[in-house]
């Protein structure tokens, strides 16, 4: 049998139709059937499986919630592309935006504390052939197959308010489609949840660079003094680096998350240290707390 994989793009998950005989060649092309393979359906001497794969030649793993179908019929193969679901007629995308909207609301009104919650979660859920949802799920470092990714596990307090903020949502869910036909999906998202705004409505006193929230001040103080100049001619990416403001307005750096060059980190850095005494460190009952601060700039180069 033949697969094109002539995209460069993550292929999406396979539904491989193949005659029995061919399974063996299915299997030293690289594409094993695993224990969740099950036959769909025979005819004419063709039996088709619906398999979730693991290429162990590129190692790209494909789960049973296919996005392509593939028929095999006197040697030829169609492709048939499935469309993904819509919540209101709209892309899954604006689902999160009133999954984060729900949660921010939830926290204001039922006093989910801003340090008890995680900022980036992924969730995934299933949308059945009649638009109805399945239960929700995080995803994170201790799952396993196309739930596992690279974020650290949600605190309690994050799933009990996402799951509230998802239980909580109106709306109307249209089933994913293969040609004519409901098809049921899984659906995953990645969510950046609004910490940063719910503390500010929660706390009086919060964190200040020059006065004002650091979203707007301290970016652009900081975009005016970072020397980026010719030393990085082929330097770009992002850097993330996390540090504290003490209670008395000092810098203590506490980790270089991300960083394409060390030389760029050092010219961060120095910046940053440079911020000393212009911060005023958040506030509980008027008293001054060491507070954490991560910052994330993108450095663009254009030269190459």
């Amino acid at each position: 049998m033949t697969i094109d994989r002539r995209s460069s793009e993550p292929k999406p998950p396979l539904s491989v139709v193949c005659r029995g005989e061919d399974m063996q060649k299915t299997i030293s092309a690289g594409f094993r059937p695993d224990n969740n393979s099950r036959q769909i359906g025979s005819g004419l001497g063709i039996n088709y499986y619906l398999c979730s794969t693991f290429n162990h030649k590129t190692h790209e793993k494909h789960t049973l919630d296919g996005d392509f179908r593939f028929f095999l019929w006197g040697g030829v193969f169609a492709q048939q592309t499935v469309t993904p679901p819509t919540f209101n007629g709209a892309e899954r995308r604006f689902f999160g935006s009133r999954l984060t909207a729900e949660a921010k609301k939830l926290a204001l009104e039922k006093g989910y504390r801003y340090d008890e919650l995680t900022e980036r979660i992924a969730v995934a859920f299933r949308v059945d052939t009649a638009g109805r949802l399945s239960a929700l799920r995080f995803c994170d470092t201790t799952c396993q197959g196309a739930d596992s990714n690279s974020l650290a596990p949600a605190t309690p307090r994050t799933r009990e308010m996402v799951t509230a903020a998802f239980e909580s949502i109106g709306g109307e869910w249209q089933p994913a489609r293969l040609g004519e036909r409901a098809v049921p999906y899984t659906v995953r998202l990645r969510i950046q949840l609004p910490v940063s705004e719910i503390e500010r409505a929660q706390n009086p006193d919060p964190l200040l660079f020059l006065g004002e929230d650091p979203a707007k001040s301290f970016y652009p103080w900081l975009r005016a003094r970072v020397r980026y100049d010719e030393r990085f001619a082929k330097v770009g990416g992002r850097v993330h680096i996390r540090f504290f403001i003490e209670p008395d307005g000092s810098i203590t750096i506490d980790e270089v998350v991300q960083s394409p060059d060390k030389k760029l980190t050092k010219e961060v850095l120095r910046v940053i240290r440079n911020s000393h005494g212009k911060w005023s460190p958040r506030k509980m009952e008027g008293v001054p707390q060491r507070t954490p601060y991560d910052l994330r700039v993108n450095f663009i180069n254009e030269s190459y």
